[in-house]
């Protein structure tokens, strides 16, 4: 079963009542930027690709072109290992990854970014709590 995430990249880091509150009830954020990716979304995972990303990023104080280039970095990622997986593919078969305009109802943990830090989200039973 997939583990599935999603990284909301902010000018300012929300307070964690009001990320709670915005995930629970869903719909458009007020993230500038959100990426999906659908699976090996848990903290384990993310985080480690996330702080090393961002400890390289030049321009943490932009959410749109952190955003992007983590998204780049992810894909990167998933193609090298899909290539190996897959020789006959070019590894762009399946990406797993992709851009949102609104939070997913159905996601195991949330990501908030801002100027290079982040705070981890889990949902538990239809109810967030920061991780």
């Amino acid at each position: 079963m997939a583990t599935r995430c999603q990284i909301g990249f902010f000018q300012t880091m929300p307070s964690v009542q009001t990320m709670i509150k915005e995930l629970n009830k869903g719909g458009t954020p007020s993230a500038i930027a959100l990426i999906y990716k659908h699976n090996n979304g848990s903290p384990d995972s993310v985080l480690p690709v996330l702080t090393a990303f961002l400890e390289k990023c030049e321009r943490n104080q932009d959410p749109s072109y952190c955003a992007a280039w983590y998204l780049h970095t992810l894909i990167s990622q998933h193609i090298e290992i899909m290539k190996k997986i897959r020789p006959e593919t070019n590894g762009m078969d399946y990406m797993g990854h992709g851009i949102d305009h609104e939070y997913h109802v159905d996601l195991d943990y949330f990501y908030a970014v801002a100027n290079g830090k982040v705070v981890a989200y889990r949902c538990g039973c239809d109810n967030w709590a920061k991780a």
